[in-house]
């Protein structure tokens, strides 16, 4: 018998969730994702800048593990972080509030 990949397990998973257990497994998935992607951004620019991870923290008043954590998208880093991470690498934090495309919801049945 073949044993089930992850991606096949987590498929299925996702199939027998009921609406509010998606709802809050989608709403921890995009938190995750958004961890990676500032993350992979803040790993990039000190790429570019040519700095450790260690140099980084220095200039953030940190530690090179937390500069790892937030790179690796293991943290959320809190936005007074994300300021000062900006600020060493030379940059300024903007944020932007986008509209999310609608998704239509199932009928409800009373």
């Amino acid at each position: 018998m073949k044993r089930p990949t992850i991606d096949e397990i987590a498929e299925r998973r996702l199939g027998e969730m009921g609406a509010d257990e998606r709802a809050e497994y989608d709403e921890g998935r995009e938190a995750v994702e958004l961890a990676f992607q500032i993350g992979d951004a803040i790993r990039g620019l000190r790429e570019t800048a040519g700095l450790s991870q260690r140099a980084l923290a220095l200039r953030m008043h940190t530690s090179q593990a937390q500069v790892a954590r937030i790179e690796a998208g293991v943290v959320a880093a809190t936005l007074t972080t994300l300021q000062r991470a900006a600020r060493a690498l030379g940059f300024v934090l903007n944020v932007d509030f986008i509209k999310r495309p609608q998704v239509r919801s199932p009928a409800r049945v009373d």
